[in-house]
């Protein structure tokens, strides 16, 4: 009989993850890790009933969601069960002679008898002792991919096998709202063409009328070449509910980094800008807001905060201290947009939904961009 290996059961698992989040399961990379570690540890690794129990416990936030689970773990350990076939009938049949159509030797035929024949398996009623509460007719998968418990007593030895490790680079939240492609291309719209600079290009308009008044051409006419002199000022909320957005929000500041602006900076806040900001993610070094904000007079401003949706917190106090800052900011600039990366219908049952009535203010996906980048141009745009 099969037992199912380390990685295999990292795949059952994550496929297992993958597929319950579609079914708008509440799990996150922490639900994960804590699988990982209980089956690393002993838990759930005697039996598929075993298994579905601890996944049941771990996973399963209600009976419902529990009896969802167990479905859809028990197919998930059927197409384990059907692939392990697949593979047996492979080997035997690399190892039959392929021009030969003798049957395979009476010991080859009992093993293979064995794997597929849960009833006729005496090895399996020694280990389990009890029939499976699932379909009996399923082959039972054993799960003895970790050391065997003592018997007897009440002392637990901990198996000492290395804990299966996450990949850094996995991507258990899914795909961006946004992706970052469209992120440096969004920049690209964000213009404020000056001539600027010593005047070295030929301004052929000039020079032709020039001759045009003269009547003979005294010397070309030249200007100063046209660049991008738009600024940007970016305050970004830091911590708190804003730590599940910080990747995403890292990869829309890379963006503006490339985007061919002639001058921006970020900063730092926590819930509310107060009477200073911070150059860093840890507020560690604060700089008055005023000196921020009269380093960008007239510039755009784009305000990144989730503004109490994350969490659904309607404080009446962050929406008054928001509204002050508002009010202060725009002396400095009109151009102002605030990008929020939660849901717009979250936005109503929250501090959010009054913040929105005093500023623009945009989901951060792939319209919501675009249009928070039109209104700092000085377009009027709204959600």
């Amino acid at each position: 009989m099969q037992a199912v290996a380390q990685p295999a059961l990292f795949d059952l698992l994550l496929t297992l993850f993958y597929n319950l989040r579609a079914h708008n399961f509440s799990l996150g990379i922490s639900e994960f890790k804590l699988a990982l570690q209980a089956f690393s540890y002993g838990f759930g690794s005697e039996s598929e009933e075993e298994l579905i129990f601890t996944l049941q416990v771990l996973w399963g936030k209600s009976p419902e969601e529990q009896e969802e689970l167990r479905r859809m773990l028990i197919e998930a350990l059927q197409e384990q069960r059907e692939a392990l076939r697949s593979e047996e009938q492979d080997a035997r049949r690399e190892k039959q002679d392929p021009n030969s159509e003798q049957p395979l030797p009476e010991r080859s035929r009992g093993q293979g008898e064995q794997e597929t024949a849960p009833e006729q398996d005496p090895g399996n009623e020694g280990e389990q002792g009890v029939t499976p509460r699932h379909d009996p007719g399923n082959v039972n998968l054993p799960l003895n991919f970790l050391p065997e418990m003592p018997v007897g007593g009440h002392a637990i030895r901990i198996p000492k096998i290395k804990p299966m490790q996450i990949n850094a680079n996995l991507d258990l939240v899914g795909s961006y709202p946004v992706r970052q492609r469209h992120m440096k291309r969004a920049w690209r719209y964000y213009r404020l063409m000056r001539q600027d600079g010593p005047a070295t290009v030929l301004d052929i308009p000039g020079t032709v009328e020039q001759v045009a008044q003269n009547g003979l051409l005294l010397h070309p006419v030249m200007r100063a070449r046209r660049s991008n002199q738009a600024e940007l000022l970016l305050l970004v909320d830091s911590g708190g509910s804003m730590v599940p957005f910080q990747r995403i929000v890292q990869r829309l500041l890379d963006s503006v980094r490339q985007g061919g602006l002639s001058r921006y900076a970020v900063y730092y806040f926590h819930d509310v800008p107060r009477k200073a900001l911070f150059t860093d993610k840890a507020r560690t070094i604060g700089v008055e807001l005023v000196d921020v904000l009269s380093g960008f007079h007239d510039s755009g401003v784009m305000i990144i905060s989730d503004g109490g949706s994350a969490r659904q917190s309607n404080s009446k106090a962050r929406v008054r201290r928001t509204g002050e800052f508002l009010e202060t900011l725009k002396r400095y600039t009109p151009h102002v947009a605030w990008v929020n990366p939660t849901p717009v219908e979250r936005w109503q049952t929250s501090s959010a939904g009054d913040i929105a009535d005093m500023v623009n203010m945009f989901p951060l996906d792939r319209n919501g961009l675009d249009n928070a980048i039109d209104r700092i141009r000085g377009k009027d745009i709204r959600v």
